[in-house]
């Protein structure tokens, strides 16, 4: 499908396009699923309706891909790449979407806001050689990071009710108020192989499930940090709080860190 015009998807039947999509128009799916599967992804300038739309290759994507498209704030699922593609994806407009987002890639570029609404999740995972980080925020009820050998996450706008990760190398996380470090799915508090930063700028940090990283010889193997821009003696807000019986694990030869406002 090519040309200046625009695809309505409607009814609750799932759609699966499997060719080249190069129509610009703009796409819209009413109530049901809408899948590209393609190793290039739809020119299309966005997405309106309140179905679930899932942009992904056969394979992998021929080359790296920027999404700039449009997304209604009613759409209620977002799928961005599929387990095993090794393309880059870029994020590089705002997304604000009812439902769950999921990207999957080599390195992500978080370039825009990515907001997964009300107790929803975004999905990250990222190349086991590969980066995930930007200039946007991300703003969901939880933050499932499953992958990436080095994740930046430190917008002042991110906010996030439960971090969990695996299968990741170093992680710097902070978010704007309070975050538990909890279970998401079955992915149970966060596993590393690198430097694990975590902290909250105004709220309290609860710990209520293991990290761990295997880093040998660091300084700040884990670094636990709850109210880093709350005054000191402040009563409320920038504490540490652990809930059940949760561990943090380091090396014999690395340091952990925990501090709080």
């Amino acid at each position: 499908m090519s040309g200046a015009v625009p695809l309505n998807h409607s009814g609750t039947g799932a759609l699966t396009l499997s060719g080249v999509a190069s129509y610009t128009g703009a796409t819209t799916v009413t109530s049901a699923t809408l899948t590209f599967t393609n190793n290039t992804a739809p020119s299309t300038s966005g997405f309106l309706g309140a179905g679930k739309v899932t942009i992904q290759p056969s394979t992998s994507f021929t080359s790296a891909v920027t999404a700039n498209y449009t997304y209604a704030s009613t759409l209620t699922g977002l799928t961005l790449g599929k387990d095993g593609n090794t393309q880059a994806i870029t994020v590089a407009s705002a997304i604000s979407i009812a439902g769950p987002v999921a990207i999957y890639g080599g390195n992500l570029m978080i370039n825009a806001g990515l907001t997964a609404a009300g107790t929803n999740t975004i999905t990250l995972k990222g190349g086991s050689s590969s980066s995930i980080s930007g200039t946007g925020f991300v703003n969901a009820g939880n933050l499932l990071l499953l992958g990436g050998s080095t994740i930046t996450l430190n917008s002042t706008s991110n906010a996030i009710g439960t971090l969990a990760a695996s299968g990741i190398g170093s992680l710097t996380y902070v978010d704007s108020d309070a975050l538990t470090i909890g279970t998401l799915g079955s992915t149970i508090g966060v596993s590393a192989t690198g430097a694990v930063s975590i902290g909250t700028r105004t709220g309290d940090l609860t710990l209520s499930r293991n990290v761990s990283t295997s880093l040998t010889s660091n300084t700040s193997a884990v670094v636990l940090n709850a109210g880093i821009t709350t005054n000191a003696g402040t009563s409320t807000g920038g504490n540490i709080i652990v809930s059940g019986t949760p561990t943090v694990t380091v090396d014999r030869t690395s340091t952990l860190n925990i501090t709080n406002g």
